[in-house]
């Protein structure tokens, strides 16, 4: 990513470094990105202007959400956000009924709205309206935001407001394959297969349902960050089978970002995004396919592509052939011994050979058993009673088994519970209920390749917390105090509380 000039519109910020720090559709914890992020490199007080003509339908000031923020509704219907300001220009800053703070809301943190008579306060292109800032959420950047007449987030590049100055292709890092339910097997096992985009042309062995997720992200030449796609395809045989496009979504459906992001492995700071190619039709309105790829023919050419804000591609091609199950692929050293949990249900570990677990029934103590059978041997592992979900999606199966082969946070005081199918998006409101003995204080969960705190409370017997997806947990006692620091390097003071999990 090289940087942006403005087509038919003004740009909204003059800056002599200019950089953007998050791209449109971009995965954010319970949602998609409605906007385009320029980077402030940590300064705050840069003339904000209109990007067009228009009329100031509305005003807010708030210590969350986009802060300081002014909307404007351009003749054409359409309408520009201008978010995270440190203050508004003079005359917009006097229709508030008090004076608004440079981090959002009134002296006492109140926030304040108003809607100016219609058709609003006119202000013209290149008008300065406000100034940069870090209200809200987030550090020091500027979120602009483009929406049709209807309100609806549309991508500012793709509807022709801003243009991109880069010839650079996003990176594919890597492709991921993985059994999409515990029959389908991917090189003979039930765990997920990384595919390295380095080499042409693989051939890969799979059985029954799969998932294709694509690992990828733009770089941004001028300030080294990484921002999301645009857009990403799949095709089988020559033929589009799904697609990825970060376009435009209504509010409301922009929740529905579990559909589109695999969200085990995706992540904000670091960050990380994996695209699921596999997802259902429809899903927040960006993909259009048909998904979960059933392996029945005995060969099928694969290929992705990934686009970037200014249309620049990247492709990755391989080939599938039927998996043929034989005796000797059976066959596993038991060295390493795990289990875990995939999408494709629970999957033994041997060293570095995997094989899928199917069910075996209930044993006489009512609890449930799962049965791994190999040549010559059988294992038999226990589905954990200690964990329960709230809400859980209709007609999914859960599981959730004890130990594994997750290493332990040092402030564990159990066994982990890798509950799964991991990723497994769930409502807003779904939660998981933990029995402690007292001795735990909190949960931890397993995400982004690394354990960190799950926010709940403690209840009789147990610790209740909200969970937006599956993931492995463990319960856990923090006793360590949380950091606090004094920054008084600068002009202002800086307070900073850091704890070992929440940050």
């Amino acid at each position: 990513m090289m940087g942006f000039v403005s087509v038919g519109f003004s740009t909204p910020l003059v800056t002599p470094r200019r950089a953007l720090s998050a791209s449109f559709g971009e995965y954010r914890p319970g949602h998609l990105h409605a906007g385009i992020d320029f980077a402030t490199f940590f300064k705050t007080g840069i003339p904000v202007r209109a990007v067009a003509a228009g009329h100031v339908y509305r005003i807010r000031s708030s210590t969350t959400g986009y802060g300081n923020v002014v909307y404007i509704r351009h003749g054409d219907g359409r309408r520009s956000v201008y978010a995270h300001l440190s203050g508004f220009s003079t005359r917009l800053e006097k229709l508030l009924p008090r004076r608004p703070h440079n981090l959002g809301g009134d002296a006492a943190g109140e926030a304040m709205e108003v809607y100016p008579t219609h058709p609003g306060v006119r202000v013209d292109e290149k008008e300065v309206i406000g100034r940069t800032g870090e209200s809200g959420a987030g550090l020091p950047h500027f979120h602009f935001e483009f929406r049709d007449s209807e309100d609806r987030p549309v991508n500012a590049v793709k509807a022709g407001v801003l243009s991109m100055d880069d010839v650079i292709p996003p990176f594919l890092s890597s492709i991921i394959i993985e059994p999409a339910d515990e029959n389908s097997m991917v090189m003979g096992g039930g765990a997920p297969v990384i595919l390295d985009t380095t080499i042409k042309n693989p051939v890969i062995q799979a059985l029954g349902s799969l998932r294709i997720l694509v690992k990828g992200h733009d770089e941004d030449g001028q300030l080294g960050g990484l921002l999301g796609l645009s857009g990403a395809k799949l095709f089988i045989d020559g033929r589009l089978w799904s697609e990825i496009s970060m376009t435009d979504f209504t509010y409301g459906r922009d929740k529905e970002v579990g559909l589109v992001y695999d969200l085990f492995r995706t992540g904000f700071g670091p960050t990380t995004y994996t695209y699921d190619l596999t997802g259902p039709d429809g899903a927040g309105e960006v993909i259009r396919g048909r998904g979960i790829i059933r392996m029945d023919s005995p060969a099928l050419r694969m290929r992705v592509e990934i686009t970037d804000l200014a249309g620049n591609r990247s492709t990755f091609s391989w080939r599938f052939t039927r998996y043929a199950p034989t005796r000797s692929a059976a066959r596993l050293e038991m060295t390493g011994d795990g289990e875990f949990i995939s999408r494709g249900g629970l999957v033994l570990k041997r060293g570095s050979r995997t094989m899928r677990i199917t069910a075996a029934g209930s044993g006489n103590d009512g609890a449930e058993r799962w049965r791994v059978t190999q040549v010559g041997r059988e294992k038999i592992v226990s589905i954990s009673d200690e964990a329960r979900i709230t809400e859980p999606p209709a007609g999914s199966r859960l599981y959730a088994l004890v130990g594994g082969s997750l290493p332990r946070h040092p402030a564990s005081v159990g066994p982990a519970i890798l509950l799964g199918p991991y990723g497994l998006p769930l409502q807003a409101r779904s939660a998981i209920i933990l029995d402690n003995d007292g001795s735990a204080n909190g949960i931890a969960w397993w995400k982004n390749g690394s354990w960190s705190w799950l926010g709940g409370s403690k209840t009789p017997g147990g610790i209740t917390a909200l969970m937006p997806f599956l993931a492995p947990i463990m319960p856990v006692r923090d006793t360590a105090p949380p950091i606090v620091r004094l920054d008084s390097s600068s002009a202002s003071f800086t307070l900073s509380i850091m704890d070992d999990f929440s940050g």
